[in-house]
């Protein structure tokens, strides 16, 4: 899954991240994708988002591999968290959570 398959724009996931982030300090991909609801594939792609703007740093790893990777928020990212909290103060899961999404704009149930 991508950014693009979520129907979201890419700035609103990594300034919600962001938020997360704040108030985490230190985190790695997992942590993010727990909050936020989403798959580490999209997460990824956001926190790169998030380390190209200069808001985020990679702080160490457990493995050359990406997903062991120890994130945190940096100066420039400490700054701009609060200035999103005072524009929006939701924090929680990305909206459109449910797998379908109906005409309306309501969750189907799934069917079992």
């Amino acid at each position: 899954m991508t950014i693009q398959d979520t129907g979201l724009d890419p700035s609103f996931l990594a300034d919600l991240a962001l938020k997360h982030i704040l108030s985490l300090r230190a985190f790695t991909l997992s942590d993010i994708s727990e909050r936020l609801k989403r798959p580490t594939s999209v997460v990824d792609a956001v926190l790169e988002i998030l380390q190209r703007d200069n808001l985020i740093e990679v702080r160490g790893a457990s493995d050359y591999a990406r997903y062991s990777y120890r994130f945190a928020i940096n100066g420039l990212g400490q700054s701009r968290a609060p200035e999103l909290l005072d524009m929006c103060r939701y924090v929680g899961p990305a909206p459109g959570s449910c797998r379908t999404i109906t005409s309306s704009g309501t969750c189907a149930k799934r069917s079992v």
